[in-house]
């Protein structure tokens, strides 16, 4: 069984929890960190996604520096995938990941 989290677990406490869940379900936990290294790209992205989702506004660009300013450092191993890259090729590298 895989689990997979998204940019919600910010912090340690967070990603206790599913820490926590596969080790109850004594299963191995990956951890998939995918971040936009080019910060124009990431800025361009974020200012032409639309999302629709009326319970969840788009953030702002100060919102996204905001946010990336208050995350924890990891403490434990994962995976970091930039997403200026080729898909396939991270694709590719999250499944050998998965598979090792």
């Amino acid at each position: 069984m895989v689990y997979g989290f998204d940019r919600t677990n910010e912090n340690e406490m967070g990603r206790d929890i599913w820490r926590t869940v596969a080790v109850e379900s004594r299963v191995p936990l990956k951890a998939i960190e995918v971040i936009c290294s080019d910060t124009d790209l990431h800025k361009t992205r974020l200012e032409r996604r639309r999302r629709g989702l009326r319970a969840c506004p788009e953030p702002s660009w100060r919102d996204v520096l905001r946010r990336a300013s208050e995350v924890e450092a990891w403490t434990t191993p994962r995976l970091v995938l930039a997403s200026a890259g080729e898909p396939s090729a991270m694709l590719e590298e999250a499944c050998r990941y998965l598979d090792a």
